[in-house]
């Protein structure tokens, strides 16, 4: 079984390009895209540090967007599926950041799926480790 660590720190060069991917979706300037993608990095069973302090940083900013701008409506979506998209990196080192918005953020919405996604981070921790486990993948 390969460790989070090595398999998505750049094994292959697939890998990296799906990784790449993710990050130009994560800072586009469409809030549709930021969603789409984090959705996706959700399913994804990566744990790649580099995407997911990519996805720390997006967040945060859509976090301060959201104290500057209580009623705008249009950052929930994608704050949420970010919030998401960082607990299923399985990573207690972003227990920090959703645990700063659940307690900051003057959106409900957001502060409930920061108390979800903290709840999650062991059960994603072991479902990547399933989904990393590359004994019997046959690349053909």
């Amino acid at each position: 079984m390969l460790s989070g660590v090595a398999f998505s720190e750049g094994i292959s060069n697939p890998f990296m390009e799906e990784i790449d991917a993710y990050k130009a979706g994560i800072n586009s300037e469409s809030y549709g895209t930021i969603t789409r993608t984090a959705k996706q990095i959700s399913a994804s069973g990566l744990t790649n540090t580099s995407l997911f302090d990519n996805i720390e940083k997006v967040l945060l900013d859509f976090h301060q967007k959201q104290i500057a701008s209580s009623r705008d409506e249009s950052l929930v979506n994608p704050a949420i599926a970010l919030m998401r998209a960082l607990g299923s990196s399985g990573n207690d080192k972003y227990i920090a950041t959703l645990s700063k918005i659940m307690d900051n953020s003057p959106s409900r919405a957001s502060r409930n799926r920061a108390k979800h996604a903290l709840g999650k981070i062991p059960w994603y921790r072991r479902r990547n480790a399933i989904m990393q486990d590359l004994t019997n993948h046959n690349p053909d």
